[in-house]
């Protein structure tokens, strides 16, 4: 049994609905049998599974600076684990 490789994309900047990351992006890796597929967000609305893709909340910062600063070393340290 071949295991799955697991892809993450990490955004701080976007909602997690984005066309261009969830949809064209993260679903379309999803459907194919041979990818686990998560998806790192900065937005406050919780973790949840949609559309095959694990959705993982670092929750919301407060202004651009604390988004750069803050919420970037959030999620590297998010996609690490």
């Amino acid at each position: 049994m071949e295991t799955k490789k697991r892809i993450v994309h990490v955004t701080t900047a976007h909602n997690r609905y984005d066309i261009r990351i969830f949809v064209k992006m993260c679903v379309f890796l999803a459907q194919n049998q041979n990818f686990e597929v998560i998806l790192i967000v900065a937005d406050d609305l919780g973790e949840e599974v949609n559309e095959g893709v694990k959705i993982l909340d670092i929750g919301k910062p407060n202004g651009r600076f604390n988004r750069f600063i803050s919420a970037s070393s959030a999620a590297f340290r998010q996609a690490l684990s």
